[in-house]
């Protein structure tokens, strides 16, 4: 269960692919993190304020996934940069 091997490697949230990239058509840098959710999930002007948008986004995600008890999606680190490449 990814919960108990988190507790030796730092947070749960460390372990997920986390990237803010600019967005023409909305002129702001946009969040992702695709392991946990579907396109984008904040945005701002500034690259690093989106960033911690972001970490703050999944940090609260995941605390609430698993306060209800649901397992967390493994990461994909691996699949995730395959994709990135080909985009």
């Amino acid at each position: 269960m990814l919960s108990e091997r988190s507790k030796t490697r730092g947070k749960p949230s460390d372990r997920y692919p986390l990237f803010v990239s600019w967005s023409d058509k909305d002129q702001a840098f946009i969040g992702y993190c695709p392991a946990l959710f579907l396109g984008g999930v904040c945005h701002d002007e500034n690259r690093i304020a989106a960033y911690a948008k972001l970490v703050e986004i999944v940090e609260e995600d995941i605390q609430s996934r698993l306060e209800k008890g649901e397992n967390l999606p493994e990461p994909k680190n691996e699949i995730w940069f395959a994709e990135a490449a080909t985009t």
